[in-house]
């Protein structure tokens, strides 16, 4: 089955949730999370998301949600 690998960068202050919030809506969107990378240094948080789809992807549909949870 064939597999497109997607890299999702998330950078902001850090909170309660967040690794949730992004990894959830990976799952929503039938993605698998194949790598993470998350630090927290002084306050602001940074995650590197490698995930991967085996089905047709939206990417505009992608970006607008991904937008959406990096507003809240």
């Amino acid at each position: 089955m064939k597999k497109t690998i997607v890299g999702i960068t998330v950078v902001g202050k850090d909170r309660e949730g967040v690794v949730a919030q992004f990894t959830n809506f990976v799952f929503q969107n039938n993605a698998n999370v194949e790598k993470v990378n998350q630090n927290v240094i002084k306050g602001l948080f940074g995650m590197y998301l490698e995930v991967s789809f085996t089905s047709k992807i939206n990417f505009k549909q992608l970006d607008s949600g991904l937008q959406k949870l990096g507003k809240n």
